[in-house]
């Protein structure tokens, strides 16, 4: 898989196994053990940070994650919640260059209200720590944020840490919140207005402040989900430079 960002390019290849057990009709958990081979391209302006990542290196461990889905409609959840955690264990054999913690998680609940109206939030939490004398974590793993599932008044992954040069290379904890009211308008359309927050830093004694933005969007159902269409303005930037996204799928 070749991942492009801004700042680095990510060449992955690697394999897993995966353990999984349901729990009940609406809980899972799973237990998976990854191998992967990174090769990663850092553009030639950067230096001090990351002068030292090495291009090419292994990572091998173990993910063990839970969830629980009380929803029942897969492309329209109008009532319900969602729970998602895992917790990563990375450095265990194959010469694995990092060695590290990351975990996250996501929660998500839907309230419907005035007939066919929802109410639908989230909050998303991550952190992601080096360990065994490592000073760093791998870039390519560090959290961003922004974009169309995510603060939708910036664009793809813009959201995080800026090195020296000016270029992003994101962030070891990550936090986010987004609340959208879902409206119906006719037929196969509706509408929806937005609010998001939430921000990247570096070290758990740190108080970013958050980033904000706000927006509207239309849908239009489809047998694949909705289509997208949302516009997000960014809150108190001192400047007007709004983002417009097409997707497929609700945000959240």
């Amino acid at each position: 898989m070749i991942q492009h960002e801004y700042s680095y390019n990510i060449k992955r290849l690697g394999a897993g196994i995966t353990l999984q057990r349901k729990l009940s009709d609406e809980s899972a958990t799973f237990l998976t053990y990854s191998v992967e081979n990174d090769r990663l391209n850092i553009s030639d302006q950067f230096s001090s940070d990351l002068s030292k990542t090495e291009s090419l290196h292994n990572k091998s461990g173990f993910t063990a994650g839970y969830s629980i889905n009380t929803t029942k409609n897969v492309f329209e959840p109008n009532d319900g919640w969602k729970w998602n955690a895992s917790l990563t264990y990375m450095g265990i054999g194959f010469n694995s260059k990092y060695h590290y913690l990351k975990m996250t998680v996501d929660g998500r609940n839907y309230l419907q209200f005035m007939g066919n109206w929802v109410l639908a939030s989230r909050v998303n939490l991550g952190f992601i720590e080096p360990l065994q004398g490592d000073l760093q974590t791998p870039l390519e793993d560090r959290f961003l944020l922004g974009g169309a599932s995510s603060l939708r008044g910036w664009g793809r992954n813009a959201i995080a840490l800026i090195s020296k040069d000016g270029l992003l290379v994101g962030g070891n904890y990550m936090a986010e919140a987004n609340l959208e009211i879902r409206i119906p308008i006719y037929d196969i359309f509706s509408g929806v207005v937005f609010a998001d927050a939430g921000n990247i830093w570096n070290s758990a004694l740190d108080l970013p402040v958050l980033r904000l933005d706000t927006g509207m969007g239309l849908r239009a159902k489809s047998p694949i989900g909705p289509i997208r269409l949302d516009v997000g303005f960014p809150i108190g930037e001192n400047k007007f430079k709004p983002q417009f996204f097409i997707s497929i799928g609700h945000a959240f």
